[in-house]
């Protein structure tokens, strides 16, 4: 556990840390950091002496002798990116298409596999082949393969949804 002087210079390091760092405050967050960088309260400007600090993961509450304090949470937002990559060859004139690969992140639609999916697929009709390969993002488990003539290849039909008419 730590003391309440380690507690102080934490937060005065962290203090000056954050002026350095970003310029883009607002006065009102500068002047508070600054109270805190010169170890003062950032409410009376008294020296600042933590009477009580309470510390976890996502939170902390410090009390001062002044009689004043802070609160504060952590929020933790998570963001996820996925990448892909889609290529057409078409043919003399700007005709149909040659060939299409494609390798990446699909979304499914289908809660069960809420992770996405991973496609890599070549469709060449110049050599009459496909070769696809859809895997669980989640799992890793190969969900569709195919490996054959273009020609011969059913697609899945997209199943529209019933509608009461």
């Amino acid at each position: 556990m730590q003391s309440m002087d380690q507690v102080k210079q934490k937060i005065v390091i962290n203090a000056r840390k954050k002026l350095e760092k970003d310029v883009n405050r607002t006065e009102n967050y500068k002047d508070f950091l600054q109270s805190l960088a010169n170890s003062l309260c950032p409410v009376c400007k008294s020296p600042l002496e933590i009477i009580e600090a309470k510390e976890d993961e996502n939170s902390f509450e410090y009390k001062y002798k002044c009689g004043h304090g802070w609160i504060g949470i952590t929020i933790k937002e998570e963001i996820k990116l996925h990448e892909s990559l889609g290529i057409k060859q078409r043919g003399a004139a700007g005709g149909k298409w040659v060939k299409k690969i494609y390798q990446g992140f699909k979304s499914s639609g289908d809660p069960k596999l809420s992770d996405g999916v991973e496609e890599h697929s070549v469709y060449d009709r110049e050599n009459d082949w496909i070769d696809k390969v859809v895997k669980d993002n989640k799992t890793g488990k190969i969900l569709d393969e195919h490996h054959e003539p273009l020609t011969k290849h059913k697609p899945h039909i997209k199943r529209k949804p019933l509608t009461d008419q």
